[in-house]
């Protein structure tokens, strides 16, 4: 089980830890979820696409210091699964080792919201190699409302995580 405590680790080292994270992950399944990812239109396969996605931001919110947000298609799937609170609670236990919290940015703060979306695809990409059309940026999504608290904003440059394996 994971703690809180965010030893300062190298950035490559952070995107590791969040792809094994991620793979531990994979035995989650969540049928309610899936269920109602359906009722809201997405196809079978587009809906476990969009919780494998979630997965992988929730792993890299767990795993890097950077300021990290989701696209809307993620943040669409990151509100429906925390419709599931007990499960959502659950399991951010379980695999991140404490709650992650969806808190709307301020937009009045500091926090450069235009370079959030970039940094957390180009930190993804790192982490899990390719990446679906729930990570594209849609047109006019030049800001973001949401980030996991705790996140810290840093210059981040990415190098390849899988020469650290």
């Amino acid at each position: 089980m994971r703690t809180n405590l965010r030893i300062v680790e190298d950035i490559d080292t952070q995107l590791c830890n969040a792809a094994k994270l991620y793979g531990q992950m994979q035995e989650y399944s969540n049928k309610g979820l899936l269920n109602k990812l359906i009722e809201d239109g997405y196809s079978r396969h587009d809906a476990k696409e969009l919780i494998d996605d979630v997965k992988k931001f929730l792993a890299l919110a767990a795993s890097v210091s950077e300021a990290i947000a989701p696209t809307k298609a993620l943040d669409i799937g990151w509100h429906a699964f925390i419709l599931f609170t007990r499960e959502y609670s659950k399991f951010c236990l379980r695999y991140c080792g404490w709650f992650i919290h969806h808190e709307p940015v301020d937009k009045e703060s500091d926090l450069p919201d235009y370079e959030m979306l970039p940094r957390t695809k180009k930190l993804a990409k790192a982490a899990f190699g390719a990446l679906s059309k729930n990570w594209e940026v849609t047109k006019g999504q030049n800001d973001v409302d949401c980030n996991p608290i705790g996140c810290q904003d840093k210059e981040c440059s990415v190098p390849d995580c899988s020469s650290n394996q």
